[in-house]
């Protein structure tokens, strides 16, 4: 593979990335306002999400991961849902119920979210 492929092949993988992260951060504002969640709330939730996949992603669907940021940061500003609420409420909207489970990944990535708990704003 020469220097110039490299490079294409390169920046079409950053054109995918920042097109994928458009994609969920559109599926996130989308899934807050069903569960009526503030915009800064589904702000965070996407820095939290992006730190998460730009450091190792969970072993998680996007769509999951990003339901299971959107609880953390919910229930980190007041919103205290429970998991059976967030499951229900996204059936109900978009037809696939995704259960938030971040209990089960987030041990492993308490360097990120602590910045997350517990600040005034958040990162």
């Amino acid at each position: 593979m020469t220097t110039a492929d490299h490079t294409q092949r390169s920046e079409r993988t950053q054109d995918t990335y920042r097109d994928f992260l458009m994609r969920t951060r559109k599926a996130a504002h989308d899934m807050g306002k069903a569960l009526g969640l503030s915009s800064d709330i589904v702000d965070k939730a996407c820095n939290l999400y992006q730190d998460l996949m730009d450091y190792h992603p969970p072993s998680r669907s996007p769509h999951g991961l990003m339901v299971d940021c959107l609880y953390i940061i919910a229930n980190e500003h007041g919103a205290h849902c429970t998991t059976r609420q967030f499951q229900t409420e996204l059936r109900d909207r978009f037809g696939v119920g995704t259960e938030p489970r971040p209990f089960a990944w987030a041990d492993r990535y308490g360097d990120i979210l602590a910045c997350y708990r517990g600040k005034e704003g958040g990162l």
